[in-house]
């Protein structure tokens, strides 16, 4: 009876050990599921990343702008400089010149402001 009731204890045991071991594995199953999506997520942002040059719009007035070798269906188009280095695409929308104002002005979609004057 004694070897019957130790038995039973080690089979319990066991049966303890492997649903703990059986959930680490589905825990570890996700966190690897989240690093391959991550990492896709970031090939796919330096494969974009990877489509722009920094490009000096005027002297002293920099902007990120596509590629030459691009071939782009896309528009020409010039990126913040600022919001770029920040991982954000915020294109420039040109500006002027106005009847008050000779100079071109791009302002960042993103933050609203106008950054370049030329």
């Amino acid at each position: 009876m004694e070897t019957q009731s130790k038995l039973l204890s080690q089979v319990i045991t066991l049966q303890q050990t492997l649903m703990q071991l059986q959930s680490e594995n589905h825990s570890l199953l996700n966190l690897k599921h989240e690093a391959e999506q991550l990492a896709l997520e970031l090939q796919a942002k330096l494969a974009e990343r990877s489509r722009y040059e920094l490009y000096e719009l005027a002297p002293g007035k920099l902007v990120y702008a596509p590629k030459p070798d691009a071939n782009d269906a896309q528009p020409a188009h010039y990126l913040c400089q600022n919001c770029y280095d920040k991982g954000i695409k915020s294109v420039l929308r040109r500006i002027g010149p106005s009847a008050h104002d000779s100079q071109i002005s791009w302002m960042c979609a993103e933050r609203g402001e106008h950054n370049l004057h030329i």
